[in-house]
């Protein structure tokens, strides 16, 4: 099992190496969907094995998405309209819970290896855009059903509750549970 999982992050270490440019670090020439399963999967790689260059990768591979990811403190990711391709402009509508949640937990992952503070704090920022801290500003969970709507387009939230929204939520939900349960300070949610 070990070898497997260091052929495919070896892998994944190699298209990363291919697809870097000055201002891109990223595992190919697109950000498209659920992103943050690149970046988790070399860091989760890294814990595995102890392998540096994976952590260097996820890590470089993590910053550059949380820098697409977020305009100052509002999490604004890739739009599955038109994605954003290297040399191109990012598209903003059709934001979906997948990226967001696929985001959270790599946050989540990193803030367990590094425990900076720093990633913690994006991720209940990326979190929060479930509950209004989006383009929006408007809730994109529902409080009413327990669901999760479908995302954001231009002008509104789309409000078919998916099933893969709503687990889509409920996993970045344990994740940032998991990282604030016990503490006192949970005014962060």
């Amino acid at each position: 099992v070990k070898d497997f999982l260091i052929a495919k992050a070896d892998m994944l270490m190699g298209r990363f190496n291919e697809s870097l440019g000055p201002s891109w670090q990223w595992f190919e020439a697109s950000l498209t969907y659920s992103n943050g399963v690149l970046p988790e999967a070399m860091l989760l790689a890294y814990k595995a094995t102890n392998n540096k260059e994976y952590f260097k990768v996820g890590k470089s591979a993590l910053d550059f998405l949380v820098s697409q990811s977020f305009d100052g403190d509002v999490a604004v990711p890739v739009g599955h309209i038109g994605w954003f391709y290297q040399g191109g402009k990012k598209h903003l509508y059709d934001q979906q819970p997948e990226e967001i949640s696929a985001l959270v937990l790599a946050l989540h992952t990193m803030d367990d290896i590094l425990d900076s503070g720093m990633y913690e704090k994006k991720m209940i920022g990326a979190f929060n855009w479930f509950l209004g801290n989006n383009i929006l500003h408007q809730m994109v969970y529902s409080e009413m059903t327990g669901g999760c709507y479908d995302g954001i387009s231009e002008k509104e939230v789309n409000l078919n509750q998916g099933a893969e929204s709503t687990i889509s939520y409920l996993l970045a939900r344990l994740a940032l549970d998991g990282k604030i349960c016990g503490r006192r300070d949970t005014t962060k949610v």
